[in-house]
Protein backbone atom coordinates (compact mmCIF):
# COMPACT_ATOMS: atom_id res chain seq x y z
CA UNK A 1 0.00 0.00 0.00
CA UNK A 2 0.88 3.57 -0.95
CA UNK A 3 3.09 4.88 2.14
CA UNK A 4 1.11 8.35 1.90
CA UNK A 5 -2.15 6.51 2.12
CA UNK A 6 -1.25 4.36 5.21
CA UNK A 7 0.09 8.06 6.41
CA UNK A 8 -3.34 9.82 5.56
CA UNK A 9 -5.74 6.75 7.01
CA UNK A 10 -3.83 7.36 10.19
CA UNK A 11 -3.73 10.80 10.29
CA UNK A 12 -7.18 10.88 9.71
CA UNK A 13 -8.02 8.34 13.03
CA UNK A 14 -6.31 10.41 14.61
CA UNK A 15 -8.21 13.54 13.98
CA UNK A 16 -11.11 11.42 14.77
CA UNK A 17 -9.82 10.37 17.92
CA UNK A 18 -8.75 13.85 18.85
CA UNK A 19 -12.32 15.73 18.42
CA UNK A 20 -13.99 13.20 20.93
CA UNK A 21 -11.10 14.13 22.99
CA UNK A 22 -12.18 18.22 23.13
CA UNK A 23 -15.64 17.08 25.15
CA UNK A 24 -13.57 15.94 27.89
CA UNK A 25 -14.07 17.06 31.33
CA UNK A 26 -11.02 17.60 32.66
CA UNK A 27 -9.98 19.41 29.77
CA UNK A 28 -12.73 22.51 29.35
CA UNK A 29 -10.99 24.29 31.65
CA UNK A 30 -7.34 24.65 29.99
CA UNK A 31 -9.64 24.97 26.83
CA UNK A 32 -11.48 27.94 28.00
CA UNK A 33 -8.15 29.71 28.93
CA UNK A 34 -6.58 28.84 26.00
CA UNK A 35 -9.81 30.09 23.64
CA UNK A 36 -9.49 33.47 26.29
CA UNK A 37 -6.10 33.80 25.52
CA UNK A 38 -5.97 33.41 21.57
CA UNK A 39 -8.74 36.22 21.58
CA UNK A 40 -6.93 38.46 23.18
CA UNK A 41 -3.80 38.07 20.99
CA UNK A 42 -5.84 37.94 18.30
CA UNK A 43 -7.46 40.95 19.02
CA UNK A 44 -3.71 42.60 19.71
CA UNK A 45 -2.58 41.50 16.00
CA UNK A 46 -5.39 43.12 14.58
CA UNK A 47 -5.06 46.18 16.52
CA UNK A 48 -1.70 46.47 15.49
CA UNK A 49 -2.11 45.79 11.71
CA UNK A 50 -4.68 48.61 11.83
CA UNK A 51 -2.15 50.96 13.23
CA UNK A 52 0.80 49.66 10.84
CA UNK A 53 -1.48 50.13 7.97
CA UNK A 54 -2.62 53.92 8.58
CA UNK A 55 0.80 54.12 9.32
CA UNK A 56 2.10 53.06 6.11
CA UNK A 57 -0.50 54.86 3.83
CA UNK A 58 -0.26 57.87 5.59
CA UNK A 59 3.79 57.63 4.79
CA UNK A 60 3.09 56.30 1.17
CA UNK A 61 0.61 59.54 0.69
CA UNK A 62 3.45 61.92 1.89
CA UNK A 63 5.61 60.73 -0.42
CA UNK A 64 3.85 61.43 -3.54
CA UNK A 65 1.83 64.37 -4.99
CA UNK A 66 -1.61 63.68 -4.59
CA UNK A 67 -2.86 65.35 -7.65
CA UNK A 68 0.04 63.31 -9.41
CA UNK A 69 -2.30 60.60 -8.31
CA UNK A 70 -5.28 61.51 -8.81
CA UNK A 71 -4.10 62.58 -12.23
CA UNK A 72 -3.20 59.00 -12.80
CA UNK A 73 -5.65 56.96 -11.55
CA UNK A 74 -7.97 59.69 -13.60
CA UNK A 75 -6.40 59.08 -16.83
CA UNK A 76 -8.94 55.76 -16.69
CA UNK A 77 -12.57 56.17 -17.18
CA UNK A 78 -14.80 54.77 -15.18
CA UNK A 79 -15.50 52.47 -17.81
CA UNK A 80 -12.24 51.19 -18.25
CA UNK A 81 -12.29 50.37 -14.36
CA UNK A 82 -15.61 48.70 -14.86
CA UNK A 83 -14.18 46.70 -18.08
CA UNK A 84 -10.58 45.70 -16.79
CA UNK A 85 -12.38 44.73 -13.46
CA UNK A 86 -14.88 42.82 -14.61
CA UNK A 87 -12.19 40.06 -15.50
CA UNK A 88 -12.12 39.57 -11.40
CA UNK A 89 -15.57 38.26 -11.66
CA UNK A 90 -14.18 34.63 -12.97
CA UNK A 91 -12.22 34.35 -10.27
CA UNK A 92 -14.69 33.33 -7.34
CA UNK A 93 -15.65 30.03 -10.05
CA UNK A 94 -11.71 29.11 -10.30
CA UNK A 95 -10.79 29.63 -6.97
CA UNK A 96 -14.08 27.97 -5.58
CA UNK A 97 -13.20 25.03 -8.25
CA UNK A 98 -9.61 24.54 -7.25
CA UNK A 99 -10.89 24.12 -3.91
CA UNK A 100 -13.15 21.61 -4.84
CA UNK A 101 -10.29 19.81 -6.18
CA UNK A 102 -8.45 20.01 -3.20
CA UNK A 103 -11.64 18.42 -1.08
CA UNK A 104 -12.25 15.73 -3.66
CA UNK A 105 -8.65 14.47 -3.07
CA UNK A 106 -9.77 14.41 0.78
CA UNK A 107 -12.81 12.11 0.12
CA UNK A 108 -15.27 15.44 0.50
CA UNK A 109 -17.56 15.65 -1.91
CA UNK A 110 -18.81 19.54 -1.74
CA UNK A 111 -21.26 20.81 -4.55
CA UNK A 112 -19.64 23.48 -6.48
CA UNK A 113 -22.36 25.60 -6.18
CA UNK A 114 -21.25 25.54 -2.05
CA UNK A 115 -18.22 25.84 -2.95
CA UNK A 116 -18.89 29.06 -5.07
CA UNK A 117 -21.02 30.34 -2.11
CA UNK A 118 -18.35 29.89 0.40
CA UNK A 119 -15.78 31.31 -1.66
CA UNK A 120 -17.47 34.52 -2.40
CA UNK A 121 -18.55 34.69 1.23
CA UNK A 122 -15.23 34.15 2.30
CA UNK A 123 -13.91 37.34 -0.04
CA UNK A 124 -16.87 39.46 1.93
CA UNK A 125 -14.02 40.24 4.91
CA UNK A 126 -10.56 39.17 3.04
CA UNK A 127 -9.94 43.38 2.44
CA UNK A 128 -10.73 43.65 6.59
CA UNK A 129 -8.21 40.68 7.15
CA UNK A 130 -4.83 39.89 8.31
CA UNK A 131 -2.93 37.63 5.39
CA UNK A 132 -6.33 36.62 3.69
CA UNK A 133 -7.66 35.17 6.84
CA UNK A 134 -11.50 35.20 5.78
CA UNK A 135 -10.97 32.63 3.68
CA UNK A 136 -11.19 30.22 6.83
CA UNK A 137 -14.81 31.41 7.09
CA UNK A 138 -15.30 28.60 4.82
CA UNK A 139 -14.00 25.70 7.01
CA UNK A 140 -16.25 27.46 10.18
CA UNK A 141 -19.69 27.43 7.94
CA UNK A 142 -18.39 23.66 7.16
CA UNK A 143 -17.78 23.07 10.74
CA UNK A 144 -20.44 20.30 11.53
CA UNK A 145 -20.01 18.62 8.07
CA UNK A 146 -16.02 18.60 7.85
CA UNK A 147 -13.73 18.81 11.02
CA UNK A 148 -13.05 22.06 11.04
CA UNK A 149 -8.97 21.06 11.02
CA UNK A 150 -9.49 18.94 7.87
CA UNK A 151 -11.21 21.96 6.09
CA UNK A 152 -8.23 24.39 7.54
CA UNK A 153 -5.93 22.17 6.12
CA UNK A 154 -7.65 21.69 2.37
CA UNK A 155 -7.58 25.87 2.05
CA UNK A 156 -3.81 26.26 3.24
CA UNK A 157 -3.02 23.37 0.96
CA UNK A 158 -4.80 26.02 -1.63
CA UNK A 159 -3.13 28.44 -0.54
CA UNK A 160 0.20 26.61 -0.73
CA UNK A 161 -0.45 26.23 -4.50
CA UNK A 162 -1.19 29.72 -5.00
CA UNK A 163 2.28 31.03 -3.55
CA UNK A 164 3.60 28.44 -5.30
CA UNK A 165 2.18 29.40 -8.67
CA UNK A 166 3.23 32.91 -7.80
CA UNK A 167 6.63 32.22 -7.23
CA UNK A 168 7.07 30.37 -9.95
CA UNK A 169 5.95 33.26 -12.45
CA UNK A 170 7.67 35.31 -10.75
CA UNK A 171 11.29 33.64 -11.50
CA UNK A 172 10.07 33.22 -14.58
CA UNK A 173 9.57 36.99 -15.26
CA UNK A 174 12.76 37.85 -13.48
CA UNK A 175 14.35 35.25 -15.66
CA UNK A 176 13.59 36.62 -19.02
CA UNK A 177 14.14 40.09 -17.63
CA UNK A 178 17.12 39.00 -16.31
CA UNK A 179 17.35 40.69 -12.68
CA UNK A 180 19.20 38.65 -10.71
CA UNK A 181 18.53 39.98 -7.24
CA UNK A 182 14.62 39.13 -7.85
CA UNK A 183 15.34 35.77 -9.57
CA UNK A 184 17.61 35.04 -6.23
CA UNK A 185 14.34 35.81 -4.01
CA UNK A 186 11.98 33.95 -6.20
CA UNK A 187 14.08 30.76 -6.32
CA UNK A 188 14.75 30.86 -2.94
CA UNK A 189 11.38 30.90 -1.79
CA UNK A 190 10.68 28.20 -4.27
CA UNK A 191 12.72 25.93 -3.07
CA UNK A 192 11.57 26.40 0.59
CA UNK A 193 8.32 25.90 0.10
CA UNK A 194 8.93 22.72 -2.47
CA UNK A 195 11.33 21.33 0.77
CA UNK A 196 8.30 21.70 2.90
CA UNK A 197 5.82 20.37 1.05
CA UNK A 198 8.68 17.36 0.83
CA UNK A 199 9.42 17.15 4.42
CA UNK A 200 5.81 17.99 5.64
CA UNK A 201 4.51 14.54 6.50
CA UNK A 202 8.04 14.25 8.70
CA UNK A 203 6.89 16.55 10.60
CA UNK A 204 3.73 14.29 12.28
CA UNK A 205 5.86 12.20 14.47
CA UNK A 206 7.13 15.57 16.48
CA UNK A 207 4.21 17.46 16.67
CA UNK A 208 2.26 15.28 18.70
CA UNK A 209 4.35 15.81 22.08
CA UNK A 210 2.25 19.26 22.15
CA UNK A 211 -1.62 18.10 21.77
CA UNK A 212 -2.77 21.61 21.57
CA UNK A 213 -1.17 22.06 17.94
CA UNK A 214 -1.55 18.58 16.91
CA UNK A 215 -4.79 18.61 15.50
CA UNK A 216 -4.47 21.60 13.55
CA UNK A 217 -1.32 20.58 11.97
CA UNK A 218 -2.70 16.97 11.63
CA UNK A 219 -5.11 18.35 9.35
CA UNK A 220 -2.59 20.08 7.07
CA UNK A 221 -0.74 17.12 6.89
CA UNK A 222 -3.81 14.88 5.89
CA UNK A 223 -4.81 17.70 2.78
CA UNK A 224 -0.86 17.59 1.46
CA UNK A 225 -0.86 13.55 1.72
CA UNK A 226 -4.38 13.96 0.40
CA UNK A 227 -3.12 15.98 -3.24
CA UNK A 228 -0.03 14.40 -3.20
CA UNK A 229 -1.46 11.17 -3.73
CA UNK A 230 -3.64 12.51 -7.11
CA UNK A 231 -0.54 13.78 -9.03
CA UNK A 232 -3.58 14.47 -11.59
CA UNK A 233 -5.79 16.75 -9.27
CA UNK A 234 -1.99 18.25 -8.33
CA UNK A 235 -1.62 19.53 -11.79
CA UNK A 236 -5.44 20.15 -12.31
CA UNK A 237 -4.84 22.84 -9.09
CA UNK A 238 -1.95 24.17 -10.38
CA UNK A 239 -2.98 25.12 -13.65
CA UNK A 240 -6.24 26.69 -12.18
CA UNK A 241 -3.62 29.18 -10.03
CA UNK A 242 -1.38 29.60 -13.17
CA UNK A 243 -4.49 31.13 -15.01
CA UNK A 244 -6.00 32.94 -11.53
CA UNK A 245 -2.35 34.85 -11.52
CA UNK A 246 -1.83 34.93 -14.93
CA UNK A 247 -5.34 36.77 -15.56
CA UNK A 248 -4.50 39.02 -12.34
CA UNK A 249 -1.21 39.74 -13.89
CA UNK A 250 -3.04 40.87 -17.43
CA UNK A 251 -5.26 42.81 -15.28
CA UNK A 252 -2.18 45.34 -14.00
CA UNK A 253 -1.07 45.06 -17.45
CA UNK A 254 -3.56 46.45 -19.07
CA UNK A 255 -4.60 49.55 -16.61
CA UNK A 256 -0.95 50.33 -17.13
CA UNK A 257 -0.95 50.50 -20.77
CA UNK A 258 -4.59 52.74 -20.04
CA UNK A 259 -2.12 55.10 -17.70
CA UNK A 260 0.65 55.11 -20.29
CA UNK A 261 3.19 53.78 -18.00
CA UNK A 262 5.98 52.02 -19.54
CA UNK A 263 6.26 49.08 -17.78
CA UNK A 264 6.50 45.29 -20.16
CA UNK A 265 4.25 41.98 -19.40
CA UNK A 266 7.50 40.46 -18.34
CA UNK A 267 7.95 42.81 -15.63
CA UNK A 268 5.12 42.67 -13.89
CA UNK A 269 5.79 38.61 -13.79
CA UNK A 270 8.66 39.78 -11.92
CA UNK A 271 7.71 42.30 -9.41
CA UNK A 272 4.43 41.81 -8.66
CA UNK A 273 5.04 38.22 -7.05
CA UNK A 274 7.12 39.78 -4.61
CA UNK A 275 4.99 42.22 -3.48
CA UNK A 276 2.53 39.78 -3.18
CA UNK A 277 4.29 37.45 -0.90
CA UNK A 278 5.23 40.66 1.10
CA UNK A 279 1.20 41.58 1.56
CA UNK A 280 0.89 38.11 2.97
CA UNK A 281 2.84 38.97 5.67
CA UNK A 282 0.65 39.07 8.85
CA UNK A 283 1.37 43.24 9.12
CA UNK A 284 -1.22 44.76 7.28
CA UNK A 285 -4.54 44.54 6.60
CA UNK A 286 -4.90 42.97 3.03
CA UNK A 287 -1.71 43.76 2.37
CA UNK A 288 -2.15 47.16 1.80
CA UNK A 289 1.11 49.49 2.22
CA UNK A 290 3.39 46.80 2.36
CA UNK A 291 2.46 45.14 -1.12
CA UNK A 292 2.44 48.77 -2.24
CA UNK A 293 5.67 50.03 -0.78
CA UNK A 294 7.41 46.88 -2.57
CA UNK A 295 6.04 48.01 -5.68
CA UNK A 296 7.27 51.54 -5.18
CA UNK A 297 11.16 50.33 -4.40
CA UNK A 298 11.16 47.72 -7.67
CA UNK A 299 8.90 48.68 -10.42
CA UNK A 300 11.60 52.41 -10.56
CA UNK A 301 8.53 53.76 -11.54
CA UNK A 302 7.52 57.64 -10.75
CA UNK A 303 5.85 57.04 -7.51
CA UNK A 304 2.58 57.89 -8.27
CA UNK A 305 2.54 55.67 -10.71
CA UNK A 306 3.87 52.34 -8.62
CA UNK A 307 1.00 53.49 -6.25
CA UNK A 308 -1.52 53.82 -8.97
CA UNK A 309 -0.67 49.92 -10.01
CA UNK A 310 -0.67 48.55 -6.33
CA UNK A 311 -4.31 50.37 -5.70
CA UNK A 312 -5.24 48.41 -9.11
CA UNK A 313 -3.97 45.41 -7.39
CA UNK A 314 -5.79 45.95 -4.08
CA UNK A 315 -9.26 46.91 -6.21
CA UNK A 316 -9.29 44.18 -8.78
CA UNK A 317 -7.98 41.79 -6.06
CA UNK A 318 -9.89 42.16 -3.21
CA UNK A 319 -12.21 45.26 -3.00
CA UNK A 320 -14.30 44.60 -6.43
CA UNK A 321 -14.30 40.44 -5.02
CA UNK A 322 -15.63 41.86 -1.97
CA UNK A 323 -18.58 43.64 -3.01
CA UNK A 324 -19.33 41.26 -4.85
CA UNK A 325 -19.30 38.84 -2.09
CA UNK A 326 -21.22 40.80 0.52
CA UNK A 327 -24.32 39.92 -0.33
CA UNK A 328 -23.65 35.99 -0.09
CA UNK A 329 -22.22 36.32 3.13
CA UNK A 330 -25.59 37.61 4.48
CA UNK A 331 -27.41 35.20 2.52
CA UNK A 332 -25.55 32.27 4.34
CA UNK A 333 -25.77 34.22 7.99
CA UNK A 334 -29.31 34.65 7.51
CA UNK A 335 -29.39 30.40 6.96
CA UNK A 336 -27.22 29.37 9.65
CA UNK A 337 -28.19 25.66 9.13
CA UNK A 338 -27.82 25.72 5.28
CA UNK A 339 -24.04 24.16 5.09
CA UNK A 340 -24.59 21.58 7.86
CA UNK A 341 -26.99 19.13 5.86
Amino acid sequence: MNKNTVETKKIGNKLESMGNMVNHPGSEREADLFSELRHRILNLRMLFAILVTVGLVFLLLRSVSLDLLNESLGAVSVWGWLAVGSISLVYPFLVAKRWSIVLSCMRHQLPMTRCVLLVLASFAINPFTISKAGDFLKAFFLRKKISIWECSGSILVEKYLDILTVLFLGLLGAIIIWKPSLVLFSGIFLVILIGAFCIAPKAVTYIEKWPTISEKIQGLILARNSIAMHPLMFTKAMMISLIVRWLSFLQIFIIANFLVIDISFMKIFAVFPIAICVGLLPITLSGIGTRDAVLVMLLALQTSDALALGIAYTLFNYFILSFLGIPFLIWILTRKNVFQE
